[in-house]
């Protein structure tokens, strides 16, 4: 599972591009650690989105960014090298559901029927992700999002050497 949420929450900080580009390195560098609960790599993900603190200044960003958006939605729906079993959506705003059901006809069915919003609390959520694994800050016993994230930065800095070699990111042709 993997929690994506704002660090800095003004809107003149935040960079579309940049984060497609952290959310792509996080799941490359997960994806390549083994999974210490099982034998083996991941099988797949659980994503959260953390819409606290995103406002409409941080839509408009994203709207303006259109093709780095279709690019992502692309690769997530496309060429993600892992089965995605749920998108969460946590404090979002209804606007947020609305905005949603305008782009539905742009993302598979196979993609949109794993997607959750939770607009108000996370009694909801509790129903799809058990809470063990789920950071104090939203109720679960995994430990503070701050020691998750310190512990999950390490590994991305234990693996930095293979995130710069360029031979990992080739496109072969078959």
């Amino acid at each position: 599972m993997t929690v994506f949420r704002l660090v800095d929450e003004d809107p003149a900080k935040y960079d579309v591009v940049d984060n497609f580009k952290a959310l792509f390195m996080m799941s490359d560098v997960r994806f390549i650690t083994p999974d210490p609960k099982h034998v083996g790599l991941t099988e797949g993900e659980i994503g959260i989105m953390d819409f606290s603190g995103f406002s409409f200044r941080h839509f408009l960003k994203v709207a303006t960014n259109l093709s780095s958006t279709r690019l992502y939605l692309r690769y997530v729906q496309e060429a993600v090298p892992f089965k995605i079993f749920q998108n969460h959506f946590v404090n979002c705003s209804p606007i947020l559901t609305r905005i949603m059901t305008l782009i539905r006809p742009f993302v598979k069915k196979e993609l949109f029927d794993v997607m959750h919003f939770h607009t108000s609390g996370y009694e909801s959520l509790y129903k799809h992700v058990p809470r063990d694994v789920l950071p104090e800050e939203y109720g679960g016993y995994a430990g503070k999002f701050d020691d998750l994230f310190e512990e999950y930065k390490r590994t991305l800095y234990a693996e930095k050497d293979y995130i710069k070699d360029d031979s990992n990111w080739q496109l072969y042709d078959d």
